[in-house]
């Protein structure tokens, strides 16, 4: 009983505090990644059963290349990211000179 009270006495816990100094520029429509809300997100090989039930349920599996987390993503998400990613290259001006260079 002794050791009960002694460890409940010394336990303790921590709190972080994190702050974020720049802002999230989260659009409607964007597919980012779950874990880390990146946005280089890419398609992801089929690896078995669970990725063909999910097919069937219109969920495609994708990956983030930056913290490497796979998810299943819907074909409307899928389909409203690859037309906001269109409509990015069409306002992006173009960084090559005359010379191509």
């Amino acid at each position: 009983m002794f050791a009960d009270t002694m460890f409940a006495d010394t336990m303790f816990v921590r709190l972080i505090e994190l702050r974020v100094d720049t802002p999230l520029d989260i659009r409607p429509g964007e597919l980012r990644c779950p874990r880390c809300m990146s946005r280089d997100v890419v398609p992801s090989m089929p690896r078995g059963l669970w990725d063909e039930i999910m097919r069937g349920a219109g969920r495609i599996p994708r990956h983030c290349r930056y913290c490497g987390k796979r998810f299943h993503a819907t074909l409307e998400a899928i389909k409203r990211d690859l037309e906001l990613r269109q409509e990015d290259e069409k306002d992006r001006p173009n960084s090559f000179t005359e010379t191509g260079f």
